[in-house]
């Protein structure tokens, strides 16, 4: 991801351009509330979709210095550069205003912020990294939706829980071992076009999949769990965390899904696949917000002062 770092102040034009696409619950809002009053809020990742590239292209001669941020993964190398010069940021946010964007972390901190300026009328800075969409964006990670069931009903719960996923889904037939979260991660990329998911149950060897049997529903795989699941309302509250006969839990990455499943805390893991980035923006340009926690844009941006 190449991006523009800096601060902007969060004026009317800004609060129209920028679209949140999850919900928030008041309890992290009450703990960023001291976080932005205090200094020192981490910056919000903000994407764009800008069909110009010349903005973007200017930002490798940053790539010529020393990043302010260097991590390294087994996908690969993340680097963040910083350039100096207002006047790019300053095209960055005429772009922003023009194309709308969408807030792909820090959904907490601009609702924060954006109360901070109702109530005193002024427009604070707003720290933010900014990233286009046609050129290398963030990576959207598909959240797994890890269940853990009361031990003395969990065979019946167990049961009620496919027979609502059978209801909503139709079976395929699935030739990925459980014992190899590569080949995992590469049958569930073959079924998110379809909006595909894999169940896999403590114990068993191999997985089950299963596709929507409406072709036309476009809903966000976990947003249609939750409320197949009967877990809006814990979604809402705090993270998918818990109802009256089980929890449930999110977890970024295949590996650490199925790792899982070998705790006695996970019973069953539901592999699901991200939406693409883009799709995620266009629903949020058209207002419709996912159940909190259940995106994940990856690399997160460290803290950034001034460019």
């Amino acid at each position: 991801m190449r991006a523009l770092a800096g601060t902007m102040r969060l004026d009317d034009d800004l609060v129209r351009a920028l679209h949140p696409h999850e919900e928030t619950h008041l309890g992290h809002l009450e703990r960023v509330q001291s976080m932005v009053s205090g200094g020192g809020t981490p910056p919000l990742l903000l994407l764009i979709r800008d069909p110009r590239l010349d903005l973007w292209e200017s930002l490798r001669d940053c790539e010529a210095g020393e990043p302010v941020w260097d991590e390294r993964r087994r996908d690969g190398e993340e680097r963040l550069f910083l350039c100096d010069g207002r006047e790019l940021l300053e095209e960055a946010r005429s772009r922003l205003l023009n194309h709308g964007g969408m807030i792909a972390d820090g959904h907490h901190r601009f609702q924060v912020l954006r109360h901070l300026r109702q109530h005193s009328g002024e427009s604070p800075a707003m720290p933010v990294c900014l990233a286009n969409l046609s050129d290398a964006p963030p990576v959207l990670l598909p959240g797994h939706l890890m269940l853990s069931f009361r031990k003395a009903e969990q065979a019946a719960i167990e049961r009620a829980v496919e027979s609502k996923l059978r209801l909503a889904y139709g079976p395929v037939p699935v030739r990925a071992p459980l014992s190899s979260p590569e080949a995992v991660a590469d049958r569930l990329a073959e079924l998110a076009p379809r909006r595909g998911i894999l169940l896999a149950r403590s114990g068993d060897q191999e997985l089950r999949g299963f596709v929507p049997r409406d072709e036309q529903d476009a809903t966000a795989p976990l947003a249609r769990i939750a409320t197949l699941l009967d877990l809006e309302t814990a979604a809402r509250r705090q993270n998918l965390s818990r109802t009256e006969d089980y929890s449930a839990s999110i977890v970024y990455g295949t590996e650490r899904a199925l790792a899982g499943l070998t705790r006695t805390t996970t019973d069953l893991v539901l592999c699901l696949p991200s939406l693409p980035a883009i799709e995620i923006f266009e629903q949020a340009l058209h207002g419709k917000l996912q159940p909190p926690k259940t995106t994940y844009f990856h690399p997160k941006p460290p803290g950034v002062d001034e460019t």
